[in-house]
């Protein structure tokens, strides 16, 4: 781009691109994702919204984050939640509270 645009230069283009980079190399480190998950966890532990897996640290590496197995239903298939009598509105209440309660504490 600094070669076939003169006014690119001021873009910073390669500085952009290794910003990028480390960005993305943070966000792939299942390391960092695995304490996320494990600090949501105890923030709900008591919690009657929500179930956080627990992740098998012993199993954790960089690349691979292993974590309990969960069964449900996926917020996503909305005939099934109300198939088994699933209240919509509390759900949608409870995911609500849920999300503040992560920003929040």
């Amino acid at each position: 781009l600094e070669k076939l645009w003169p006014e690119g230069r001021r873009l910073k283009p390669r500085e952009v691109v290794a910003e990028f980079a480390k960005h993305l190399c943070d966000e792939l480190d299942l390391m960092r994702e695995a304490a996320n998950c494990s600090q949501l966890r105890r923030n709900f532990t008591d919690s009657a919204l929500l179930v956080v897996p627990e992740v098998y640290w012993d199993y954790c590496g960089k690349s691979v984050m292993v974590m309990q197995r969960m069964h449900g239903i996926p917020i996503s298939r909305t005939p099934a939640l109300l198939a088994q009598g699933t209240d919509l509105s509390a759900l949608s209440r409870a995911g609500v509270e849920i999300f503040f309660t992560q920003v929040f504490r």
